[in-house]
């Protein structure tokens, strides 16, 4: 199976159906409300692109097992706290696309540095982090290709990495 996509109604069985299966390379589940545990994606440990946008998802599960997933798509819900995504992105050390568009994220608290040192040299490429709350970010990582911002309030001074050789290009 190269690529599962449900809907609301066949969740369970899907589920039930993929559980441990170690061919399946891309889970595109947008659009459809996840139950509460969704700990069966971690046992799909071949998965490259996970696509959980307007899920119905206030928390991040544990999806450090997931070592071989390069791409994590979480626009459209509800997860408000920056800091856990970091921590969730900086797990997963893999990860070369990151977006969560219109997320309500907050940043309510100064990010520690630590996360934010681990954070700097993550081997993202894409970040999209458009339409959020967020006054504070991370030191971004050198990889970074292309960085989205827009409707974001944005500090004064923003430090771009390198890479990123416009600002303007960068902040879509």
């Amino acid at each position: 199976i190269p690529r599962v996509r449900g809907s609301q109604k066949q969740l369970d069985i899907l589920f039930s159906a993929v559980y441990g299966c170690t061919t399946l390379t891309s889970v595109d589940l947008s659009f459809n409300r996840l139950p509460a545990d969704v700990s069966v994606l971690t046992s799909l440990t071949s998965v490259t692109s996970l696509n959980l946008t307007c899920c119905g998802l206030t928390s991040l599960p544990d999806l450090s097992p997931l070592t071989n997933l390069r791409t994590l798509t979480l626009d459209l819900n509800n997860l408000k706290e920056f800091k856990t995504l970091l921590e969730c992105v900086v797990s997963m050390g893999n990860l070369e696309s990151f977006s969560a568009r219109n997320c309500g994220l907050i940043t309510s608290l100064p990010i520690p540095s630590e996360l934010s040192d681990k954070f700097s040299i993550a081997p993202l490429q894409t970040l999209d982090l458009s339409e959020n709350k967020m006054s504070e970010f991370p030191t971004f990582p050198s990889s970074l290709k292309s960085l989205s911002l827009g409707g974001c309030p944005l500090p004064s001074s923003l430090q771009l990495p390198p890479s990123l050789h416009s600002p303007y290009s960068a902040l879509i």
